[in-house]
């Protein structure tokens, strides 16, 4: 029973993120020296979303423009990685 609580903890933390801030989140702990490729970055972030997956997709695509306008990322060949 504890458990189950942890995981619906956890579950309700990744609700409360923004589609930015799973992105950056994903590329500062999941990210390597590489970067990621852009469509496996986007679906990552999408699965983390409680939303329908169109909507996921869209607002995550966002997001990542987003960052990329504002120079807290950066697209090289494909892959995408923050910005240090």
């Amino acid at each position: 029973m504890r458990h189950q609580q942890i995981e619906s903890g956890i579950h309700l933390r990744h609700g409360d993120l923004t589609p930015r801030e799973i992105l950056i989140s994903i590329l500062e702990e999941e990210g390597d020296i590489l970067g990621w490729e852009e469509e496996a970055l986007i679906r990552e972030a999408s699965m983390k979303l409680d939303e329908p997956p169109e909507v996921c997709f869209r607002m995550v695509r966002f997001a990542l423009n987003g960052l990329i306008r504002d120079h807290v990322a950066i697209r090289d060949d494909g892959l995408i990685t923050l910005r240090e």
